[in-house]
């Protein structure tokens, strides 16, 4: 039952102002029946069908359907009463093009969460389309898809079937069709028509009611006690009303009035008469809640999504090369050099590196091609390291070398210990390291096996491996050609007196075993000088192995430089720099690189040996291998400078000598006190430190930085260039990434409203057909989330390539400004499935972000101004 009370509707525009379509109407409608209701254009009689549709809003008034004020309703209630109580039939049909005849009237059960194949197929027989379910809207002639329009219609067994104009483009044949179809619909339901034809209303309607200017002037109910034939009672022929008389029953009357049996004609009452209201119980009918399934919102959105396939690829496309830039700004904005080292390390097989404290950027630069100082490392230096996240071993390596081949280098870890670019051997070792036990069975992988060991194992004494023992009797002046017990005890590797150390025992490295091969080349003559081995990849891994372990000498004592100090074994002591001038007052000259302090039994504490060339230098003499008989012994001041600061004004100590006589030798010294030995060692030795362990290099890293640290890999370089190069850049990447955020909101956006504008008259219809807003976004942000899942696809396939084109671009360019030949076999840029799964998670969430203006373009889209647009 319907009832309506004083119903007004006004329409406000800023050019027309304000119009009343309807104005106070009142008006009850039974459960059933065919009302027409009829009226010139602008009467208000479309406007009175949405009214009661729930496809527009009332102004002032009641509609009561079925007990539920429906002019009370929200959107949402709206539409579960269009979707449960309303079957639409428009007058130019609305039918979704893109969907079968079968889709179009299933939508009506979907919308209510009912799948029934049969009730399709009952629906198309009762409008005579049996074997139409598969074609489409565009195959069907106007009135085929005003039945199909029907079907939809009833399919859902509506309350009420509201028809706008069905007839109105339709032939005379077709139309009068579609109105026995009604006609029969209307005694189960009520069917509410909206038509301009009264022949129409007259022949079909149970009642007719007549608009104009937005008011009732007419009600007119079919009267039931009408007669439809001539009859004759008591003498009196009862003619129906508005009934045309054939001329076959005016013969009949006019024999009838010969015979004297009618003496009268009457007209019998109207068919229609006035509407009286009635007393129609009214009871109420709850508004269901349906709604389309998941299941069924996927499917109808790919069947949208089918003849789109254009622009999906296209969006996806586009957001894809966003994603994909996105994604390797992403990898180097987390460049993670320890990852990048590990990688390398692993790679390798090599799980140990060293470091050592570099002068300056200039020492940098110049650290492959000249032979360098390295600095102490302080106690600070030691404790930023036991704060920091790396969990391996540390030791220190001090730069106590033996030369194997004339070569006192003193220069800390570096690849210029081999003796060329054509040898696998070394002319000095790699430093000494005070490890313990364990350490050494720990990269030997077992207990250690000895090759010979010293009966007088002494405390400043090393340890050296094979791989030591094997250069020295290979490249030794005074020990080539020497057995492994021969090399025990001190050790020396020129003729003279002088001696470089003692040697505790020999142990087996196992480098022959694991480097078979490439010493097998090696021996065969393989590598020449145009074919170097430092070129090989084998070489890399020995290499780096050599200067942490194989070339490295080896002390468990703790106080080994101290009881080196304190021994009378001729031993020499580095110092980093000193300075030597006439007076305390006037500094003449700093030495190169490096200065000998030698304790030589021939010279007293205060006498020392300088080379000839300094001393013409800082003196402005001109002695030489001539003149040297001439020589008279010079006093003079020698400064010992602080490893960190090389300002000769700053002395640690400073000393009286004697220059007794010139030598080749850069600087020799007298008996060396145990206080200044302990001192220059202190200052001096300790210039490395070895890592046991590849985790967490990154934050090693930041220390290394800090602190001015070089490592003896040679990928750290390149490493460290892009490090650098990151940390410049990385500001630029982030306004990048947020342009490219941006970027992929406006495409995804833009996507989605092109989609929506393209189908915007199928949403008008589905919301009058009852589906919800919720259901719409669903429909249209499942095929914005079919975009990203294509997106997310193409671009981790687009990353994975770029990625390897992307770092085979950046090692051309830092080949050509680093020196690390190694450059080129590392990955600055690798496939980060992290990296990947941000990406994906960001394209998600953007998706959502990007469904805000769709959504709310979609709750904007108003049915009924759909409707009357296409009509």
């Amino acid at each position: 039952m319907i009832k309506i009370e004083n119903l007004v509707k006004i329409y406000k525009s800023k050019k027309k102002g304000s119009h009343k379509a309807l104005n106070t109407i009142n008006l009850t409608l039974g459960n059933k029946g065919l009302v027409f209701v009829l009226g010139k254009s602008g009467s208000g009689k479309s406007t009175l069908l949405n009214l009661i549709g729930g496809l527009d809003t009332v102004t002032e008034g009641k509609i009561i359907v079925d007990g539920n004020d429906i002019s009370k309703f929200k959107e949402r209630k709206f539409c579960n009463y269009r979707n449960t109580h309303i079957g639409f039939v428009f007058q130019d049909y609305h039918l979704i093009e893109e969907l079968s005849i079968y889709d179009n009237i299933v939508l009506s059960l979907n919308l209510q969460k009912i799948d029934d194949n049969n009730d399709v197929l009952n629906a198309l027989k009762i409008v005579d389309l049996e074997g139409y379910e598969h074609r489409l809207p565009s195959e069907l002639s106007g009135g085929e898809r005003q039945r199909v329009a029907i079907a939809r219609a009833i399919i859902k067994k509506p309350r009420i079937i509201l028809a706008d104009e069905p007839t109105g483009n339709l032939d005379p044949v077709t139309a009068t069709a579609i109105l026995d179809i009604l006609k029969d619909l209307s005694k189960e339901c009520l069917v509410l028509v909206v038509s301009h034809n009264e022949n129409d209303a007259y022949k079909y309607a149970d009642r007719i009611i007549k608009l104009s200017e937005g008011e009732i002037i007419n009600d007119y109910v079919k009267n039931n006690r009408i007669r439809s034939d001539l009859v004759i009672e008591n003498e009196t022929i009862v003619v129906p009303h508005d009934r045309v008389v054939t001329d076959q029953e005016i013969d009949y009357l006019n024999k009838q009035l010969q015979k004297k049996k009618i003496r009268r004609i009457a007209k019998s009452e109207r068919k229609y008469i006035p509407f009286e209201q009635e007393n129609i119980k009214e009871e109420f009918v709850d508004i269901q809640t349906k709604n389309l399934s998941a299941k069924n919102t996927a499917k109808l959105s790919f069947k949208f999504l089918k003849s789109k396939i254009g622009t999906i690829v296209l969006s996806s496309f586009i957001t894809a090369v966003i994603v994909i830039v996105f994604g390797l700004a992403a990898s180097f904005m987390t460049f993670d050099g320890g990852q990048v080292i590990k990688s390398e390390m692993d790679d390798l097989g090599i799980n140990r590196f060293s470091v050592s404290k570099i002068i300056n950027d200039e020492t940098k630069t110049s650290i492959d091609t000249n032979y360098n100082f390295y600095l102490p490392l302080s106690d600070e230096d030691y404790q930023k390291f036991e704060d920091s996240k790396y969990e391996g071993n540390i030791y220190p390596i001090y730069n106590y070398t033996f030369s194997i081949r004339n070569m006192a280098n003193a220069s800390g870890v570096k690849e210029s210990i081999f003796i060329s670019n054509t040898n696998l051997f070394i002319r000095e070792t790699a430093g000494t390291m005070i490890v313990t036990e364990d350490y050494l069975k720990n990269v030997v992988g077992g207990d250690i096996e000895w090759v010979v060991k010293s009966e007088e194992e002494k405390p400043y004494g090393i340890y050296i491996s094979d791989y030591v023992a094997d250069s020295i009797i290979r490249y030794s002046n005074t020990m080539r050609g020497k057995t492994y017990d021969q090399l025990l005890g001190r050790f020396k590797y020129s003729n003279g007196p002088t001696y470089k150390g003692y040697i505790n025992g020999i142990f087996k490295s196992g480098y022959k075993e694991k480097y078979a091969d490439i010493f097998q080349r090696y021996l065969s003559g393989e590598f020449t000088s145009s074919k170097p081995i430092s070129k090989q990849p084998e070489f890399i891994t020995f290499s780096n192995e050599v200067y942490s372990f194989y070339g490295m000498c080896f002390t468990y004592n703790n106080n080994f430089f101290e009881d080196l100090a304190d021994s009378k074994n001729d031993s020499f002591i580095y110092h980093n720099r000193i300075s030597i001038s006439e007076s305390t007052n006037k500094h003449g000259f700093v030495t190169g690189s490096y200065a000998y302090l030698h304790r030589s039994s021939s010279l007293e504490e205060n006498e020392i040996i300088l080379s000839t060339s300094k001393y013409n230098a800082l003196f402005g003499t001109n002695y030489d291998s001539l003149n040297l008989d001439e020589f008279v012994p010079h006093e003079a001041t020698i400064n010992f400078t602080t490893a960190n600061d090389y300002d000769i004004e700053k002395p640690f100590l400073s000393k009286k000598v004697i220059i007794k006589s010139l030598d080749a030798t850069l600087l020799y010294t007298g008996k060396v006190s145990h206080s200044l030995a302990s001192l220059l060692i202190k200052n001096t030795y300790n210039q490395s430190i070895l890592f046991e362990g590849n985790d967490h290099l990154d934050d090693l890293f930041k220390i290394f930085d800090e602190i001015n640290l070089i490592q003896n890999l040679s990928a750290f370089e390149g490493v460290n260039t892009m490090m650098k190069v990151v940390d410049v850049f990385t500001p630029i990447f982030l306004i990048i990434a947020v342009a490219l955020i941006v970027g992929i909101i406006f495409t995804l956006t833009t996507f989605a409203m092109k989609m929506i504008r393209v189908k915007m008259h199928d949403i008008g219809i589905m919301k009058a057909l009852g589906a919800k807003n919720r259901t719409m976004i669903g429909i249209f942000g499942l095929q914005l989330a079919f975009v990203s899942l294509v997106t997310c696809v193409l671009s981790t396939v687009g990353y994975y390539f770029l990625v390897g084109f992307t770092n085979t671009v950046l090692i051309k360019s830092l080949g050509k400004i680093s020196k690390a030949t190694q450059v080129l076999e590392l990955n600055f840029v690798y496939f980060n499935p992290y990296i990947v799964l941000a990406c994906i998670v960001i394209v998600l969430g953007l998706t959502f972000i990007s469904l805000i203006i769709p959504i709310l373009a979609i709750r904007r889209i108003e049915p009924v101004k759909i409707i009357k647009a296409k009509e």
